[in-house]
């Protein structure tokens, strides 16, 4: 086994010469004074000690602060998807309520039905167990999609209020050009009163909340 490993001593040599590895000169036998090296051209021991003493090393501190930001940034946006879904959901409550006399069923069953269809309103409590993870994984995968296109908006200045308003119209367009009319939930005539209604709820309960919460977090971290 030994032998076999300083037979190998100078084929690494050659090899990481071959590849022109980063280290900027060869190593001289003149740094390892106590090395006798092999030949003339081919300092191979001593690189093969060079490289095993001068590794790179990972800087503890540095590692600790990268993963802290890591951390960091997905507790911001698990935190403001939660605000926002939860604040979200109680208006939706709130104005259902006071339109048709029904709250929180209605609402998580009209949410539930977007992949169960009818049987949403058919079924047990369990649909609106369903209706509520539903609200909830939405109001999620905003807060990640903003969290990602927040470093981009610059041109908006970074302002976290002018910059969640409109990201709360633009979950507002998606949400019913896009979304519910792919899903199964009952369609309704348009209704302008409701589509105001509506945008001003996702801009005040989901747009803002993202905004301010994702935004302190990246104000945090560029200090």
């Amino acid at each position: 086994m030994i032998t076999t490993f300083f037979f190998a001593i100078p084929f690494i040599g050659n090899l990481y010469e071959e590849r022109d590895v980063i280290y900027p000169e060869k190593v001289k036998c003149s740094e390892w004074p106590e090395i006798r090296c092999w030949g003339h051209d081919h300092h191979t021991l001593a690189i093969f000690i060079y490289i095993i003493f001068n590794q790179p090393t990972i800087n503890p501190m540095t590692e600790s602060a990268t993963l802290t930001n890591r951390s960091g940034g997905w507790q911001a946006v698990l935190l403001a998807g939660l605000v926002a879904g939860v604040l979200d959901g109680t208006a939706a409550v709130i104005s259902t309520y006071i339109s048709i006399g029904r709250g929180f069923e209605a609402v998580f069953r009209f949410v539930a039905s977007g992949v169960f269809g009818p049987a949403a309103f058919e079924g047990g409590p369990s649909m609106i167990v369903a209706g509520v993870c539903f609200h909830m994984l939405i109001a999620m995968i905003w807060a990640i999609v903003f969290f990602f296109i927040y470093p981009l908006l610059k041109g908006l200045g970074r302002n976290k209020i002018l910059v969640g308003l409109l990201y709360g119209v633009v979950v507002w367009l998606c949400m019913n050009l896009i979304v519910v009319p792919l899903s199964n939930t009952p369609k309704f005539p348009f209704n302008p009163i409701g589509m105001i209604k509506g945008m001003a709820i996702l801009m005040v309960c989901i747009g803002l909340p993202i905004s301010i919460i994702i935004g302190k977090y990246y104000s945090r971290r560029d200090q």
